[in-house]
């Protein structure tokens, strides 16, 4: 094979190689010269035989030819033929092409055909060119590579052959292992109801006992395999998966209930099968490896079964799962001590000094304060091949909500839209609920006795990996989360009003967490790698809010059904958490979009990911109206906030106000106005139509008693609205009747719900009242107005484009209102008496009074109004107090009632501002007119211009603080244009003093004059400046324009003008003529020339009282 071993190594080298091989090996030598003359030979011999063969067949094919040609002689016949087959041989043997360098691949056979003197065809075949001779090195380089392919094979073959074996014999070696299980665990049950029976007592088996049968269990259902590292080639003994086969399922079921429940039930300690395991290394191992088995026969669905299955008649699938389920619940309950039952020590049935190694063990290994699959990226060899046998309960829990027991179902079923809570199997619900179960209770057991650091870590992982699953309301059953919402919890003495451990969890992820909580980073606290949101299309985020309020529904303490039970404190720490997680949720949560879309960053490019629209509904319960309507009733009481008082209390500066209206309103043409249009409506409406007069006196005289009697103190919010639309259509369509029956029997049902509110308002709650609740609830739902309530994307200031949208490429808040928004307000205005109780909080509470003196005081706050949050601060790492959040708790009460000031005044008229006093009194109007005119005063003059301010142009604008400018701004616009049909205040009450004034006075040109109009107070809120100024800054801008387009005398550049020439008895036809063609140039300068009748100039200049003249000619035709 000389092409074989054609490389680039000089044929020397070979031939050197070769020598000093074969030097010594003169039989190897001849023994190989042989070989190849055989194969030669046969080679040979080879090629004989096929050129016969062609030659045969191409002997019949002529045969045929000749058959089938016509007709004549033999000796003709032949000659044709003979000529025939010469010309087709000769046209049929095209040359084939010689390759340019002139070598031949390989030896090819030539073929001479002719016709003897008979006619008979003669092939005669050349001889095929002699073969290149093989060189040494060739031929021992061959045979080097062939002996290396023959061990190679032998190697395989041999490995292959061994694994095979040793996988049948281990096999075989299982299956004789699990007979004898089975044979030993008959035994052990028969001796057992043996003894029961006679003795009446319950067998325990000896721990040796129990030690035995679990290896062996372990042997075959756990078998260890020995792995090798391909990089080190170190061998490793590699536990396998932990995942049983379905036919060991009953064995493992026997083993727990037959050996290792009876001696960890069992108060004698020396049958307690765990406690030798404690002593020796190969134990703790057996334990972790019971442990892993017993977590992952609830959260993993067992394999198929591969081999033999056990004889006899085995139960049903779902009994055999329900029996073990049952069986390793209370085992690990019992080594956990979450049994009900107590030992005199108070540490459960499973107490004892002995048995503290093993509790502690187990809790260690079931409950680490890490995830040990995300705590650290460098770890041991050791960890390594020790993180199959993972027991954690969290993970576990974790994984089988994401992926189901399979580890395959979408962590968000397809259907779950269409089923609902049906998507989930109920073998996946019983899986997910008793291992929640398990999670909850013995994380409540570590209350007492384990340090405060190590619980807000087992708490935090808790929320962030267990809360943040989608749909855990539909994958858990609701008695799994009855334990986390539960506050009325026995301690042996009598029930206890703690908070729910579901705002404990809270409270301790909020002091592991503070930093990050406080700045509004909670998304990177709850950043898993373990999903995408590309296989999850909701973020944890979302989900984890998504769960909280689900959950929270459920709980009384929490959802403000009943206001006895209703613990404020814990409330208030719940709502602020929520408004946290509402602050970092996706755009598209409470958007009335078809689809929400969210966007992933892939690399260098982005996708968009369609939100889950049933997480997204889950999350929106927060705001349907029946719970805001029960949150904010609960949450407002008149009497803890001393609403009447502060409503109604007038000081000397509010009498000094009213006093210069009435000064102002005996004079004022708009006054007088009002009063007229109000005379006026009175008669024209409710005089001269029939079913007005009919309406009004069937409920004048009881409206006039619901107005004149006192509001109850316990009202608490609650509606006034009297239902008289069936009273009103029967009387517009003239059936109704002067019978006041109807209108009782509503006043009557009013009053009696009055009552009942009353007497459920007279019932001693468990829990104090507290202020801090109502704060919260603003807190959260002010960012939801903020986001979603229109107001919270524009800047309305525009000194720098600077928000949080154009920082990170990502939409914070929309432009347009949202329907969700307007019904929440709807229910706040016009359900709840939320508007005077929050003016009330704003006035009287000291916490939000400072805050808002710091907001509107530049010396107090350097950071501008447009980056305020929303989300609370937790100054202190271990914050003790619940709801104890602060942070511009002042400006979030002031947005809530400026929106739903605004959103009530839109439905009220002047008649209720002025004579009802609705929604406010008019000297408490007067109040908020004055605050958010300094408010605005503030976010449009001082922000980033004044030297207290100057340090905050570098911070991005915040939402929150948007939306608050945005929304005092259309406030005071609609208060300013109510008070200029009829007054709220002295019109010098709207009035900034010496606001524009320097500003004026630095202005030259028209340009600067111009660009006073885009400053942000002239833009939002002109009414701070004068009205002396504005004209005065009009005037400027007409007078510099006129200046810059006509000139003038006083600059010495009046410019020439536009000469129109008007007949005196033409004004008007000329006027137009001429006027009509300037278009932009009417602007300029006119100069008028009267003709006579006769067509001759009148003589005069134009210096302006021939314009003047032309004008009056024009009005008095």
């Amino acid at each position: 094979f000389p092409e074989l071993f054609s490389f680039s190594i000089p044929t020397t080298h070979y031939l050197t190689m070769f020598t000093d091989e074969l030097a010594g090996n003169p039989a190897k030598k001849r023994a190989d010269e042989a070989k190849t003359r055989r194969i030669r030979a046969k080679r040979e011999k080879e090629a004989k035989e096929l050129r016969k063969r062609k030659e045969l067949e191409r002997r019949e094919r002529e045969a045929v030819a000749a058959a089938s040609s016509a007709a004549g002689s033999r000796e003709s016949s032949v000659g044709a033929g003979a000529t025939k087959d010469g010309a087709g041989l000769t046209s049929s043997s095209p040359k084939k092409p010689v390759s340019n360098d002139g070598m031949v691949s390989k030896a090819k056979t030539v073929s001479q055909v002719g016709v003897d003197s008979n006619g008979s065809l003669i092939t005669t075949a050349a001889a095929p060119p002699p073969e290149a001779a093989l060189t040494a090195a060739q031929k021992a380089a061959g045979q080097r590579k062939l002996r290396a392919e023959a061990r190679a094979r032998l190697s395989a073959a041999t490995l292959i052959q061994s694994i095979v074996r040793s996988k049948q014999v281990a096999a075989k070696a299982r299956e004789d292992q699990r007979a004898i299980f089975d044979k030993r665990m008959s035994d052990v049950v028969a001796l057992a109801g043996i003894l029961k029976q006679s003795t009446k007592a319950e067998y325990v088996p000896p721990p040796a006992t129990v030690s035995i049968m679990t290896m062996q269990f372990l042997f075959f259902a756990c078998p260890t395999f020995i792995k090798k590292h391909h990089s080190s080639g170190e061998l490793t003994l590699d536990s396998g998966s932990m995942i049983m086969e379905e036919r060991d399922m009953p064995r493992w079921t026997k083993l727990v209930s037959n050996l290792l429940l009876p001696g960890v039930s069992s108060d004698n300690l020396d049958l307690d099968p765990l406690l030798p395991w404690m002593e020796t290394l190969g134990g703790l191992k057996r334990l972790t490896k019971v442990l892993n088995l017993s977590v992952s026969s609830i959260s993993s669905k067992q394999t198929s079964s591969q081999g033999k299955k056990a004889s006899g008649k085995s139960p049903t699938k779902s009994t055999t799962t329900t029996t073990c389920y049952t069986a390793v619940e209370y085992f690990l309950r019992t080594i956990l001590r979450l049994n009900t039952s107590k030992d005199s020590s108070g540490n459960g049935k499973y107490g004892g000094a002995t048995r503290d190694a093993v509790y502690r063990k187990s809790s260690s290994l079931l409950m680490p304060p890490s995830n040990p699959k995300s705590s650290s990226t460098s770890r041991t060899k050791k960890e390594e091949n020790d993180e199959q046998c993972n027991c954690d309960l969290i993970s576990s829990l974790r994984s089988l909500l994401l992926y189901g027991s399979t580890q395959k179902n979408p962590p968000i079923p397809g259907d779950a839209g269409r089923l609902r809570e049906n998507c989930v199997t109920n073998d996946e619900k019983q899986r997910a609920t008793l291992l929640f179960r398990l999670v909850v209770d013995l994380v409540e057991s570590m209350e007492t006795g384990t340090d405060q650091m190590t619980l807000n870590f087992l708490c935090s992982r808790f929320i962030s990996e267990v809360m943040t699953a989608p749909l855990l309301t539909w994958k858990v059953s609701p008695s799994a989360y009855e334990r986390l919402v539960d506050n009325l919890q026995s301690n042996g003495k009598g029930l206890t009003k703690k908070p729910p451990p579901l705002v404990v969890y809270i409270h301790r992820f909020i002091n592991l967490n503070a930093s990050e909580v406080s700045d509004g980073r909670v998304e990177n606290v709850l950043n898993m790698s373990d999903i995408s949101l590309t296989s999850c299309p909701a973020p944890a985020v979302l989900c984890l809010l998504a769960s909280l309020i689900q959950i929270g529904r459920t709980c009384e303490a929490l959802n403000g059904i009943n206001p006895a039970v209703l613990h404020y404190k814990a409330a208030a720490e719940y709502f602020n958490f929520l408004a946290t997680l509402i602050n970092s949720a996706p755009l598209g949560t409470f958007s009335s979009r078809m689809s929400a879309v969210e966007w992933v960053s892939i690399g260098s490019s982005s996708t968009p990911i369609v939100l889950s629209d049933v997480v997204i509904e889950q999350a929106s319960a927060i705001l349907s109206d029946s719970y805001v309507r029960a949150m904010f009733t609960c949450a407002i009481s008149d009497e803890d906030l001393n609403t009447r008082k502060v409503i109604s209390t007038k000081t000397d500066k509010d009498k000094r106000h009213e006093q210069d209206l009435d000064e102002i309103g005996t004079s004022s043409a708009s006054t007088v106005a009002a009063k007229e249009a109000m005379v006026d409506r009175n008669r024209s409406f409710w005089q001269s139509s029939k079913w007005a007069k009919k309406l009004t006196s069937l409920i004048s005289g009881s409206g006039e008693k619901m107005l004149q009697s006192k509001p109850t103190g316990s009202s608490k919010g609650v509606g006034k609205l009297m239902n008289t639309s069936s009273i009103s259509r029967q009387l517009a369509n003239g059936k109704g009747s002067t019978n006041r029956t109807a209108t009782y029997a509503v006043l009557s049902s009013q009053s009696t719900s009055e009552r009942e509110t009353k007497d459920s308002n007279a019932k001693r709650p468990l829990h104090e009242y507290s202020v801090l609740l109502l704060l919260a609830l603003c807190r959260a739902y002010g960012t939801i107005i903020s986001r979603w309530g229109g107001n919270g994307k524009e800047d309305l200031v525009r000194r720098e484009q600077r928000s949080l949208d154009a920082k990170a490429g990502k939409e914070y808040a929309i432009a347009n209102v949202e329907p969700c928004v307007t019904a929440m307000l709807n229910v706040l205005c016009f359900s709840t008496s939320f508007v005077t109780s929050s003016w009330a909080i704003v006035q009287s509470n000291p916490r939000v009074v400072s805050d808002l003196y710091a907001v509107i005081d530049a010396n107090k706050r350097a950071a501008p109004i447009r980056t305020l949050t929303t989300h609370p601060t937790y100054k202190h790492l271990q914050h003790s107090h619940y709801g104890a959040g602060d942070g511009n708790v002042g400006a979030v009460v002031l947005l809530m009632f400026v929106t739903c000031l605004s959103h009530t005044l839109i439905v009220t008229d002047d008649v209720e501002i002025h004579d009802m006093e609705k929604p406010l009194p008019k000297h408490q109007l007067r109040r908020c007119i004055l605050l958010l005119k300094k408010l605005l005063y503030r976010a449009c003059c001082l922000d980033d211009v004044h030297v207290a301010t100057k340090s905050g142009r570098g911070m991005d604008s915040n939402h929150f603080g948007l939306a608050l400018i945005s929304t005092s701004s259309k406030a005071m616009n609609d208060l300013y244009s109510r008070s200029s049909r009829r007054l709220l205040c002295a019109p010098k009450f709207w009035i900034e003093e010496s606001l524009l004034e320097q500003d004026l006075r630095r202005c030259k040109a028209h340009h600067d004059y111009t660009l006073l109009l885009a400053t942000p107070v002239c833009r939002i809120c002109p009414f701070l400046i004068s009205f002396k100024r504005r004209l005065k800054l009009f005037e400027r801008i007409v007078t510099t324009n006129r200046v810059d387009i006509q000139g003038s005398n006083e600059h010495r550049n009046l410019k020439p003008g536009i000469m129109v020439k008007v007949m005196r008895g033409r004004v008007l036809e000329d006027g137009l003529a001429h006027l009509n063609k300037l278009g932009r140039d009417m602007r300029q300068r006119i100069v008028v020339c009267y003709l006579s009748e006769a067509g001759a100039r009148e003589t005069g200049i134009d210096v302006g009282g021939l314009f003047k003249e032309f004008w009056s000619d024009l009005s008095n035709i």
